[in-house]
């Protein structure tokens, strides 16, 4: 059987008639004008808030509609003093690639900075991260 669905809040369209093959981490990338250098990894996290239309007829059975969706995630990098990005109260554009043609876009907000000293370790800097507006999916 054959599903096609969307994502909530998106346009891309997805099939679940073949399993996509694994890309392997090393292919992966971000493009934002803060941070540059030595990125080592990220994450992303997008979620559709359902809203609850239960009703008196519902007989006690829950119902919900497709709320609102959000997206947000981090970044970890090596601690590089070209790295520029901090808490503030712009928002930037930011591309995070999986693969040559996987990628998600948006705007983003820096919403958190943390550096991270170790003696047995390299410096690094984790930041955190909110979408504001919508999240463009581009898949191959």
């Amino acid at each position: 059987m054959l599903a096609r669905f969307c994502l909530p809040g998106t346009t891309t369209e997805r099939s679940n008639t073949m399993a996509a093959a694994p890309k392997h981490g090393k292919g992966g990338s971000i493009t934002f004008t803060t941070v540059t250098q030595g990125v080592l990894e990220w994450t992303l996290d997008y979620t559709m808030n359902p809203a609850d239309s239960t009703t008196f007829t519902e007989a006690g059975v829950k119902a919900f509609i497709i709320g609102t969706t959000e997206w947000k995630g981090t970044l970890k990098t090596n601690y590089d003093p070209a790295n520029t990005a901090v808490v503030t109260q712009a928002a930037a554009e930011l591309v995070l690639t999986v693969a040559a043609s996987n990628t998600y876009t948006g705007s983003v907000l820096i919403t958190n900075m943390s550096v991270s000293v170790n003696k047995d370790n390299i410096a690094t800097v984790d930041y955190s991260f909110q979408g504001t507006g919508a999240l463009v999916i581009a898949q191959a």
